[in-house]
């Protein structure tokens, strides 16, 4: 007979193996009553380099990126509440719920993985087009000069090496995984090339 005293872990977060070595900290919040669930918190240890951006499709040479030096107490607030609301109708499958094995490679449940992992980046997308400020500045300043010539090659290679990858089960070794990462690479060398090329002019 349960008292109301007995508590269980049964909530997560769910993010990429990429992502997962950013995570900092993570705590429960006791202090916080909302229903029967304790709020679950987590810290990441990472900075945002670059702004995140959506192409606008009515103005090819218009690129709408999201403001976040304008986002303040009040902005961050209704950002917050609109992902809770928008999180909150995203069921996490059945089929997932229901597997008790901790080393599951049951292709249907990875499917299921990465698609409850889509909605809910979907969820965070959808909240900062609601609330987050934007700006849209000229696609010229995103051009990197000599990209035809010494980048577009190694690009292409990149995103094919790594949709293999994808493909492949995301291996984390093996000749899948070398491959798309000598070819990450060798994308990033000459995109850093042409960058610090610009710089220099």
């Amino acid at each position: 007979m349960d008292l109301g005293c007995n508590t269980s872990w049964i909530d997560h977060v769910v993010c990429s193996y990429e992502a997962n070595s950013f995570v900092a900290d993570m705590c429960v919040l006791y202090d916080f009553i909302c229903s029967d669930h304790r709020p679950l918190s987590f810290k990441l240890n990472c900075t945002v380099c670059e702004p995140c951006m959506i192409c606008d499709a009515d103005a090819d040479s218009k690129r709408i990126t999201y403001d976040w030096s304008r986002v303040d107490a009040a902005v961050a607030s209704l950002y917050s509440e609109e992902l809770f609301n928008n999180i909150g109708h995203v069921a996490l499958p059945e089929s997932l719920r229901n597997c008790c094995d901790p080393n599951c490679i049951d292709p249907l449940h990875s499917s299921a993985i990465d698609a409850y992992y889509s909605e809910v980046l979907r969820c965070v997308k959808t909240s900062m087009e609601r609330t987050i400020p934007v700006r849209t500045t000229s696609n010229n300043k995103f051009n990197v000069p000599g990209w035809n010539d010494f980048v577009q090659d190694k690009y292409a290679a990149s995103r094919e090496a790594f949709l293999d990858w994808v493909q492949s089960g995301r291996p984390r070794s093996g000749a899948v995984f070398t491959r798309m990462s000598r070819y990450r690479a060798s994308f990033k060398l000459a995109l850093r090339y042409c960058r610090q090329y610009e710089g220099s002019r």
